[in-house]
């Protein structure tokens, strides 16, 4: 799509057509001499001078008309479609205790289960082009705890930031660290939840009518029972009074574990017992979520995919014109032949008195 921002500008032509109107004009108007012949000065033919004496002022001329249609603003448009939706503001909190260090099969590979979890987040984030279609139009933050709970990403609309930030939770390496603090977490992810619309506009600034939160969700992922820290029980209340919802996801099952021995790191078994899960399916239940236990990596992956389908926004598309502005090679044209005609106008083709 082509158009001009400022046509009326084209009105300025008048300019360089009067020009020419006028050398035309005094052409015509020109005194001569009268001679009885002119047959010897036709025989001795024109230079290229006098044939090219024109070209200065031609110069001249396209450059006046290509700095009026400089004025007119040429612009250039590709229609696009961009997509304004009530999004979810999503806060995933991931248990990093030791426990999550436990090895579990996921797609023919060894690997730790906070690693599983780190890599089917990401697809719920971004897709995986089968079960998850991706969530680019979500506001979305992480919570990572063990016996303290700590923001790893702010809620956010620029999910590129998220792969880095969800790369860098790694599992409590420390005693002093290591525990499982669902009570704390959960009060962390409320409170962000709680102020997501302050984070928004300071993300959004201008366009702030662009984008809004439709619901706001706690996915909560632990392999263990909280054991530090204020009790799951005790942010149940809050949760419903600040209208978030939450899904608890439980990983169990047995499996291999790393651990440091006399003797080197070695792979010992791990059989996980049984936990009691009555506190986590009162705080799903209470606030509108679902609770769901994932006893292998496949399953993880379908539970992220019936979460992926419930919390779903209506988007509205609307078609716009960006347009590029043309007038910079036109403008740097103009200047060459500008320039171009100064320089023959003092050189080639001066004129003396």
């Amino acid at each position: 799509m082509f158009r001009f921002e400022s046509p009326w500008w084209f009105l300025a032509l008048i300019v360089p057509v009067g020009l020419w109107a006028w050398r035309w004009w005094r052409r015509r108007r020109k005194a001569g001499v009268r001679f009885s012949s002119v047959s010897n000065a036709r025989q001795a033919g024109r230079s290229w001078r006098q044939r090219l004496q024109w070209l200065p002022t031609a110069l001249g001329d396209v450059a006046l008309i290509l700095l009026v249609v400089c004025l007119a603003r040429p612009q250039a448009g590709n229609e696009r479609v961009r997509d304004i939706s009530e999004g979810i503001a999503i806060e995933m909190i991931v248990d990093r205790s030791g426990s999550m260090g436990q090895e579990m099969q996921y797609e023919g590979h060894e690997m730790t289960r906070l690693e599983v979890v780190k890599d089917v987040f990401q697809r719920f984030v971004y897709g995986d082009g089968k079960s998850l279609e991706g969530r680019p139009n979500d506001l979305i933050g992480i919570i990572s705890f063990a016996r303290y709970a700590e923001t790893a990403c702010p809620l956010t609309l620029s999910q590129k930031v998220l792969k880095t930030l969800v790369d860098k939770i790694d599992l409590a390496r420390d005693q002093s660290e290591d525990g499982t603090a669902i009570g704390e977490a959960l009060a962390l992810g409320i409170a962000r939840l709680h102020t997501a619309d302050e984070t928004l506009a300071k993300q959004l600034k201008k366009n702030k009518t662009d984008y809004h939160i439709k619901s706001k969700v706690i996915i909560l992922l632990t392999d263990g029972e909280n054991n530090v820290g204020r009790k799951v029980e005790s942010v149940i209340d809050l949760a419903v009074k600040c209208g978030v919802r939450v899904h608890v996801i439980g990983v169990s099952g047995n499996g291999m574990m790393v651990v440091q021995t006399p003797f080197g790191r070695k792979k010992l078994p791990v059989r996980q017992p049984q936990l009691d899960t009555r506190e986590l399916e009162a705080l799903a239940s209470k606030t509108g979520g679902t609770f769901q236990m994932a006893t292998s990596a496949e399953r993880l992956l379908e539970i992220y995919g019936d979460i992926d389908k419930m919390e779903r926004t209506q988007i509205e598309s609307i078609r716009f014109v960006d347009y590029k502005e043309l007038f910079q090679p036109l403008a740097l044209t103009a200047l060459g032949l500008v320039v171009l005609k100064l320089l023959l106008e003092a050189s080639l083709f001066r004129r003396l008195p």
